[in-house]
């Protein structure tokens, strides 16, 4: 009757052992859906998945990501756009508990986002998140054991996305706000929630994508800029920005640099402010199928990277250093099954 049922598992294997002998095996999807029950276009699921996660490929960082075991839909036609919405467990972020040991939290996500084109190639999405903390009968979040002082209080995030495309490329602008106790997913991802220390407001401004200035030169970009007034991170500021230009030489073979900056500026507890930075350059020779194609894999890579950090709030390598930098060389390959 037009519909497609299916079943998706994915597997994840790690370990310490360096003869790999031992090691764990994680099950990191596993959920059931049927596509075409609602509408012709829109996905009914079930399980531990996915859940539409948005991430900034050069920087390897998931800015949307609402995953863990739940239930939604996706793609669903409404009006001139589409709705999709989930509502998941996500348990794990790190808090303390009563006797200042840590604990995992345990928490309620609900998401939704639409989606919808606003002009010739480009695209509109406006995302917003709720998320809750479980609590016990006394009214302690997320474990029956915490007291009320380390009680959780609720975040609310929002997310407004414009992805244009273009001849040469394409290029995505992502503005988020984070409230309540996810004040601090200024720096991470969209569905965590941290004790009460972290409780604020926080910003996030991305702008990232990819160009082709001719059929041989292009580059990826990152840009970001963040902000928390949280109770830990008491107007922390943030800026960073990575450049990844390539130029392909012959059909399978390219050379690629990548360029990386941050700085970043908090208040410290003696109530100095505390500047801290990084910086990184890349060069690399790098064989693939399709060199013009940024994203053709496997890739394999020849590279020497060289990079330098200043911190003078923390200490590096456990050698009570406030600064480090390095310069390491060596080959990798980057593939996706």
């Amino acid at each position: 009757d037009d519909t497609v049922w299916s079943v998706s598992t994915m597997f994840a294997l790690g370990g310490n052992n360096e003869n790999n002998w031992e090691g764990n095996i994680s099950n990191r999807q596993f959920y059931a859906q049927v596509k075409g029950l609602l509408d012709k276009d829109a996905i009914l699921w079930v399980g531990k998945k996915y859940v539409q996660r948005e991430d900034i490929h050069i920087g390897d960082f998931y800015y949307y990501d609402v995953s863990g075991h739940g239930v939604g839909f996706e793609q669903l036609n409404v009006g001139t756009g589409k709705l999709s919405a989930a509502w998941t467990r996500k348990d794990g972020s790190d808090v303390a508990g009563k006797d200042g040991s840590s604990i995992k939290t345990r928490t309620n996500v609900f998401d939704s986002r639409y989606s919808l084109p606003v002009w010739d190639g480009a695209t509109l999405q406006v995302g917003a998140t709720y998320l809750r903390a479980l609590r016990d009968k006394n009214g302690a979040a997320g474990h029956t054991t915490w007291t009320n002082e380390s009680k959780i209080k609720d975040a609310f995030n929002f997310t407004l996305e414009l992805g244009l495309g273009f001849s040469a490329g394409w290029n995505k602008t992502v503005v988020q706000s984070f409230s309540g106790s996810s004040a601090d997913c200024a720096w991470s991802t969209t569905a965590v929630v941290k004790d009460k220390a972290f409780t604020g407001q926080g910003y996030r401004l991305l702008n990232f994508g990819e160009t082709h200035f001719t059929d041989n030169l292009g580059m990826f970009h990152q840009f970001t800029a963040a902000y928390s007034s949280s109770n830990e991170y008491d107007n922390k500021r943030t800026l960073g920005l990575v450049v990844r230009p390539y130029y392909k030489l012959t059909k399978m073979t390219k050379v690629l640099a990548e360029l990386g900056a941050y700085v970043e500026r908090e208040k410290a507890e003696d109530g100095s402010h505390v500047t801290a930075g990084g910086q990184k350059a890349t060069l690399a020779y790098a064989i693939s199928p399709d060199a013009s194609n940024f994203w053709s894999r496997p890739e394999i890579r020849f590279y020497v990277s060289y990079m330098n950090v200043t911190d003078k709030n923390k200490e590096f390598d456990n050698l009570g250093k406030k600064t480090g930098h390095d310069t390491v060389f060596g080959a990798q390959v980057e593939a996706w099954w």
